[in-house]
């Protein structure tokens, strides 16, 4: 039997509640499981084999890894509690610091989905989310910004409301 990672109870706690349709008691939930996982310590392995060093880096990095992907996890779910409560502010930092631990394509998602995202944004996080699933962007034609896509000028006459997200202008 393997022992759950600190704050898992809390984290399965979060999501039943959110199911359920309980917000604010699954931000309380997510909150509690984030502070139950802050600490990383790695058992010291170096001192079972000759060879433990390497061993403990190997193991080090893996569960280094791990933790990142479990903390990601927590953030998302808090990100998607305080969506739920209407705190849509409180869910884009939280799913923008579970993509910095842990670039998943269906976080970007989440962000893009946050009401009052700017179209340009949105579509920038829809992106990422596309390409980090496997999509990919080709890019044949050459075009200035200035133009808008597919050769249009912006409906409101500025220039510099189109971005380049990965050689599209948007």
């Amino acid at each position: 039997v393997f022992a759950q990672p600190p704050g898992f109870a809390e984290h399965a706690a979060a999501t039943q509640l959110l199911a359920a349709g309980k917000g604010a008691a699954a931000v309380e939930s997510a909150f509690k499981a984030l502070a139950r996982s802050e600490d990383f310590a790695s058992p010291d392995w170096s001192k079972e084999t000759p060879q433990g060093n390497i061993v403990l880096d190997e193991f080090t990095g893996t569960a280094n890894a791990a933790y990142r992907g479990q903390r990601a996890a927590y953030r998302v779910t808090l990100g998607a509690a305080l969506a739920a409560t209407g705190d849509a502010e409180g869910a884009a930092r939280e799913f923008g610091r579970a993509v910095a631990l842990d670039d998943r394509p269906e976080t970007w998602r989440r962000l893009a989905d946050l009401p009052g995202m700017p179209l340009s944004t949105r579509v920038e996080f829809l992106l990422r989310s596309w390409i980090g699933s496997g999509g990919t962007v080709h890019w044949s034609g050459r075009q200035k910004c200035s133009e808008g896509p597919g050769g249009h000028a912006p409906q409101t006459g500025a220039k510099d409301e189109w971005k380049i997200v990965r050689g599209l202008c948007l």
